[in-house]
């Protein structure tokens, strides 16, 4: 009997709990400001990279990426946006490195789902979006169609 999607998640997600975790202290312990964010883009990306997903580096930006993966072509689309930069002085105060492990997971968890099942169409992209402590980059006209 195949498991639902939802215990495929919640299995995902238990089974990651160290990894999870070290993303999150990775980007706690090397707080970077805005636009300069290399360390916690470098990381992610790696870590999305060996999880499966494609993922195109300094991606309109420096310090942004896009991760994606595919079961076929076709169904839904789900993006999950994720941010780490830090503020001068106090670091994440505003949990960043919590968003960024949370992304991640939902990420790998989606695809997870994805590949349970080859009949399972759809997309997941974890889209890393620097600088929101200096007002957000995740609506620049640059970035064209992004998101």
């Amino acid at each position: 009997m195949t498991p639902m999607l939802s215990e495929i998640v919640v299995g995902t997600i238990d089974r990651y709990r160290e990894k999870l975790n070290r993303v999150s202290q990775t980007i706690w312990k090397n707080p970077e400001l805005y636009y300069r964010e290399v360390k916690a883009h470098d990381y992610l990306s790696q870590a999305l990279e060996d999880e499966g997903f494609q993922v195109q580096r300094n991606y309109h930006l420096n310090t942004a990426f896009r991760a994606e993966f595919s079961n076929g072509t076709g169904g839904p689309v789900i993006c999950v946006i994720c941010e780490y930069d830090a503020l001068p002085v106090i670091g994440h105060a505003c949990g960043h490195n919590l968003i960024a492990e949370a992304r991640f997971a939902a990420g790998v968890a989606v695809k997870e789902a994805l590949r349970s099942d080859p009949k399972l169409l759809g997309k997941i992209i974890v889209l890393g979006t620097p600088a929101e402590e200096s007002g957000g980059r995740k609506s620049r006209p640059d970035q064209g169609r992004c998101i």
